[in-house]
């Protein structure tokens, strides 16, 4: 675990046991998984997940990585009514293709690539140094106004060779396409398993 992440877990477990008084420190193992949700994310990102978490849930329940996760996004959200919704910068690059009826890959790989594009090319772009003052909001949006996401298909594809030794997953049909506009795209996206590739 680095630095930067050993700060931000203690940070939220701070945050968390005066909300939560009951809330118990996690054991390692359970500190790496915090860690890795919470990596990129600045202090201000995570407290505004944790407001958002406080609004839309029980106020006696604690966090947990996988129910904080969905609350660390910066800008990339909407309120609907008092509901809380967030939609990651994958999801949403996910959902696009879906609509074109050009999605070859499962969210997992999109969350790879995305996570490429906003550490290794944004530092690579902006440097080290001025990467490190930006929150996950900043980061996406410096990302797309140096025009990181515009070659997003190619990144995709290299990401999915380096982790699974092919470019796609599954070959986009037009029955995709269709049946992400009946059930919605956001809601769709993350449920494809049927079109997964197994050669």
């Amino acid at each position: 675990m680095s630095n930067e992440q050993f700060k931000a877990t203690g940070f939220l477990f701070d945050k968390i046991k005066r909300l939560y008084p009951t809330f118990v420190r996690p054991d390692e193992l359970d500190i790496e998984v915090w860690a890795e949700v919470l990596e990129g994310y600045s202090q201000t990102d995570i407290l505004d997940a944790l407001k958002a978490y406080r609004k839309n849930t029980p106020y006696d329940k604690a966090p947990n990585p996988a129910t904080f996760k969905s609350f660390l996004q910066d800008d990339i959200k909407k309120t609907t009514g008092s509901e809380f919704v967030a939609v990651s910068p994958a999801m949403k690059l996910m959902a696009a293709d879906i609509e074109s009826g050009n999605c070859k890959h499962m969210i997992n790989v999109y969350e790879m690539a995305v996570k490429h594009v906003m550490t290794d090319r944004l530092i690579d772009t902006i440097g080290a140094s001025e990467y490190a003052k930006l929150s996950y909001g900043q980061k996406y949006k410096t990302a797309v106004n140096n025009g990181l996401f515009d070659d997003f298909g190619a990144t995709l594809k290299k990401v999915c060779f380096n982790n699974y030794g092919k470019e796609v997953q599954f070959q986009s049909e037009n029955e995709l396409k269709n049946t992400s506009y009946h059930y919605g795209t956001e809601d769709f996206a993350g449920n494809l398993a049927a079109h997964w590739r197994l050669d």
